[in-house]
Order: structure tokens, then sequence, then C-alpha cells
């Protein structure tokens, strides 16, 4: 017979693991001074180690004291890299994945959305509203325009995503137009 091993449970923040905020590299790009992104990279890497060494040597005092033992100086080290294996309070986890839906459409996607309603509403003499909802059910533009797989909200909640994607659409119009009259 197996036995199962027990996993210690951790008081406070002995049971709590690291948060990593390491920065992405692409917050650091600038093509004007190549050297100047590489080197403000680096800093904002060093800083974040130097945040998550500081909360590990924070954390073996109360490691101690949670085993009622004292190391010898000589010995952090080693129960440091020990207690990053084994005790959850000092593993360093990484910032999870962004999940859920894309804050913004690409602008080919929004300018397509934006023709393809226009069109609508000139052969049906629809609103705007009328048309989102057309494209959205009907047979010849539902492939294109209908609800994504896995879509919760239901019909009337992605009606209302088109128009808002739609308004998205004209304001970057908008914005190219005044671009171009500008220069």
């Amino acid at each position: 017979m197996t036995r199962k091993l027990k996993v210690p449970t951790y008081p406070r923040e002995l049971g709590k693991r690291i948060r990593s905020n390491f920065p992405s590299r692409l917050h650091f790009v600038n093509s004007r001074d190549f050297e100047r992104d590489q080197l403000r990279y680096q800093e904002a890497m060093d800083s974040e180690r130097s945040r998550i060494s500081e909360l590990t040597r924070v954390k073996l005092p109360l490691l101690a004291k949670q085993y009622g033992r004292v190391w010898p100086e000589e010995a952090a080290e080693l129960v440091q890299d020990l207690a990053q294996v084994y005790v959850r309070g000092f593993q360093v986890v990484e910032r999870p994945a962004k999940l859920g839906r894309k804050k913004t459409w690409p602008h080919q996607r929004l300018l397509e959305l934006s023709r393809t309603v226009g069109l609508v509403k000139s052969l049906h003499n629809f609103t705007d509203q009328q048309a989102c909802k057309f494209i959205s059910t009907n047979l010849g533009y539902k492939s294109d325009w209908g609800p994504p797989a896995g879509h919760t909200g239901g019909l009337k909640a992605w009606w209302e995503t088109l128009e808002s994607r739609l308004h998205d659409a004209r304001r970057a119009q908008r914005q190219e137009e005044q671009f171009l009259k500008a220069q």
C-alpha cells in the first residue's frame, strides 16, 4: 500500500507564491534609440530581480520561525534554494496570461464591417441597427458576422457589439481622413 505524502501548509506569507512582474520587451521598443531601450529594459529586469530577492530574504526568518530553527549564515543560500523548490511562499510565478476577449478588433476587420453595413444599408434601406441585425442573422453574411463560437451573451448582445464596433470603424475612418488632410 502506498502512502500519500502530506503537503505542509504554511501560514500567511509563507503560503503565498511570489508574483513576478517582469516587464515585456514590447514596452521598451523605440526604433530611434535601441541602446537606450535595451538599457531601460535591463534596468527594469534588474529591479524586478532585486524585488524578488528582497521578498525571499524577508521570508527566510519566517521559515526559520516556522520550523523553530536557526541556520548559520553560510547555509542561508542553500536553505533559500531548497525553500524555492519545496515551500510555496518562495516559489516565483509569472503573471497569468490575459484571458478573455481582445479589447479591440483589427483595423482591417473594422473597415470590412463598415463596408458590409454600408452595402446592406444601401441595398435594403436599413438603419445601422437593422443592418447589424441583418448581417448577423442572414445566411449570406452570418458566416462572417454572426456571433463567434462560445459567445454566451445572446444574439441581442452580439448586435450591440456589432453596432459598437461599427462606431469604432467610423471613428477610425474619420481619424484617417483627418490625418490625410493634415498632410
